[in-house]
């Protein structure tokens, strides 16, 4: 890496916690740590984020001078101001900043599905900022979001990157109990429907519902480490942090991939159901309050496996290997 070359992760604003925000810190942690210079890129002076545990440097809009050797960043979530003509819209006059300037741009999506939002339908095929000229690659989080924009844009480069599940803040706990707790901000109407069919049809007798709602990073830990079932009714998201996370808590995860979680919904880690299929949501929670009545080492013995399979597959040294190896391939 040249002296003069730094790596900038353009960030939200954003005190909420997000798995996504999570990640690009992670990234620059590990840079930093690596010796090389990177920053997380705030508008916002003096913001950062404090929600979980960093040290990542941060640098803020205004008072940065990008160079043409230098390199930022962009979620994929900022590529709709492409397309925003409001001048007065704060994050589109962010991206615009970041698009001019001369530095060359990496687009990190985290969210595949948010690729072309703010797109039209009677949007021209080119007009992308995939296809701009000072995009020289694109990261992504999971096989199925580098299967998707490997099929819509063949000629740019892309390279998956795993995030990690931290083992130290989400680990296994064998003692469950009767909790089932699910996200109901995420497809809230889903959530509702569910809830009122399980209780018309008076299963829920002695299980408590916990809704995970304004909880800190290490207070929904806590929740999964408790809870024997973790409810997952997300439609499409770039990898799928809750139900990941949930696993590697112990919980019995039944639901919805969200299409970038199909690497580790499997029927040997958990109880997945084709997307929007409710009804088949509903019988799968019934066969698992069923089991833990009649067959607990069963469910015992899923939740192991799927907790192995995270620990082993979605680990911070993993990360870090992924992290490091991409950018050594870019720098060098």
């Amino acid at each position: 890496m040249k002296s003069t070359q730094k790596i900038y992760y353009l960030c939200p604003d954003s005190k909420t916690p997000q798995g996504g925000i999570r990640v690009i810190y992670e990234h620059v942690d590990i840079l930093n740590n690596a010796g090389v210079a990177a920053s997380v890129l705030h508008s916002k002076k003096g913001f950062r984020i404090n929600w979980f545990e960093n040290s990542a440097d941060v640098a803020y809009l205004q008072k940065t001078r990008f160079h043409k050797n230098d390199y930022i960043v962009i979620p994929e979530i900022y590529a709709q101001y492409l397309f925003e003509n409001n001048r007065k819209s704060k994050k589109a006059r962010i991206f615009r900043d970041v698009y001019k300037s001369p530095c060359k741009k990496v687009i990190f999506n985290q969210g595949c599905y948010l690729t072309f939002k703010g797109h039209s339908l009677f949007n021209t095929g080119d007009q992308t900022i995939y296809k701009a000229e000072d995009v020289i690659a694109v990261m992504v989080v999971s096989e199925d979001s580098k299967q998707y924009l490997s099929y819509v844009f063949p000629d740019i480069r892309i390279f998956r990157v795993h995030n990690s599940i931290n083992p130290e803040v989400f680990y296994y706990e064998a003692n469950k109990e009767k909790k089932i707790c699910f996200l109901p901000g995420k497809n809230q109407d889903e959530h509702i429907q569910l809830v009122n069919i399980l209780q018309h049809r008076k299963v829920l007798q002695g299980w408590k519902l916990k809704p995970i709602e304004n909880k800190s990073h290490n207070q929904v830990a806590e929740i999964f480490r408790e809870s024997l079932i973790f409810i997952n009714l997300v439609y499409q998201e770039g990898f799928g942090f809750p139900a990941a996370e949930a696993m590697a808590c112990g919980c019995i995860v039944v639901g919805y991939s969200g299409m970038g979680g199909q690497e580790f919904f499997r029927n040997e880690f958990c109880f997945p159901v084709e997307t929007g299929k409710i009804i088949e949501v509903s019988k799968r929670v019934e066969h698992v309050l069923g089991l833990f009545k009649n067959d607990p080492l069963l469910l015992h013995s899923k939740a192991v496996r799927a907790s192995k399979f995270i620990k082993d597959n979605f680990s911070p040294d993993i990360q870090k290997r992924d992290v490091l190896e991409f950018w050594n391939g870019i720098l060098y």
